[in-house]
């Protein structure tokens, strides 16, 4: 992606599922089915937080990381 690079946002799910991973669909297929209106925005893998910054820009939306540790004992 180039600088200034926006996205764009789509409003639920989209028209096929070609090409979606399983679980992409089973979360289209929840939130329809609890009548969530939801957007979407499709991009290529983040490899890097300038790629990221310009996804969040198109979402308008602040870089959040969140990092979940499990203790298994």
């Amino acid at each position: 992606m180039e600088d200034n690079t926006v996205l764009e946002l789509f409003n639920g799910r989209p028209a096929s599922n070609k090409g979606r991973l399983d679980k992409e669909i089973r979360v289209y297929d929840l939130l329809d089915s609890l009548q969530i209106e939801y957007q979407r925005l499709d991009h290529e893998a983040a490899a890097n937080m300038t790629v990221c910054a310009e996804i969040n820009q198109s979402l308008q939306a602040t870089i959040c990381k969140r990092y979940f540790v499990a203790v298994l004992t």
